[in-house]
């Protein structure tokens, strides 16, 4: 029987992410909290090869990832900002009611950020590329790529903000 030569990964044993961009908010929880992928599939129910495949690939589900944070005692919580000229100070501004920011929906902050900023969804569809109805079954299905929020984030020149929190018992 032939022997099959694997190619040694480029990661290494442990990974070495530093390449990550969209799930750069993972990988640092991850170091934060001491984790490896191993550790994080057994924690959530997958194998490790998922979990190296979303960061090898810079790509998951939001609601895989949703899962990871949930699993360790953590809320997941994406915004839209607008991008604002940078001065002397820094200012936090929260002029919306905290139950507009979510209703319970992994995309609410989405469907939030496109009537809040007036953002035309067919314009947003076509500046990255996908079809005039992907957004709607997005929101449907309250489920996207999270390479998505970056690239709408961009196109309709707003600023993604994650925030991942303990959940209060």
């Amino acid at each position: 029987m032939a022997k099959i030569e694997r190619k040694p990964s480029p990661k290494g044993r442990k990974g070495d992410w530093s390449k990550v961009s969209n799930l750069k908010f993972l990988v640092d929880f991850m170091d934060e909290m001491g984790l490896t992928t191993t550790s994080v599939a057994e924690k959530v129910g997958l194998s490790r090869q998922s979990v190296f495949y979303w960061l090898d690939k810079d790509e998951a589900k939001l609601s895989a990832v949703d899962n990871v944070f949930k699993a360790f005692g953590y809320k997941l919580t994406f915004d839209y900002e607008k991008i604002r000229p940078e001065g002397t100070a820094s200012i936090t501004m929260n002029v919306r009611k905290e139950e507009e920011v979510s209703d319970g929906r992994l995309l609410s902050f989405l469907d939030n950020a496109l009537n809040r900023y007036r953002i035309d969804r067919a314009s947003v569809c076509e500046a990255i590329g996908i079809g005039k109805t992907t957004i709607y079954y997005w929101l449907t299905h309250d489920d996207i790529f999270v390479s998505y929020i970056f690239k709408i984030a961009d196109a309709a020149g707003l600023k993604v903000k994650i925030c991942i929190n303990p959940i209060e018992r």
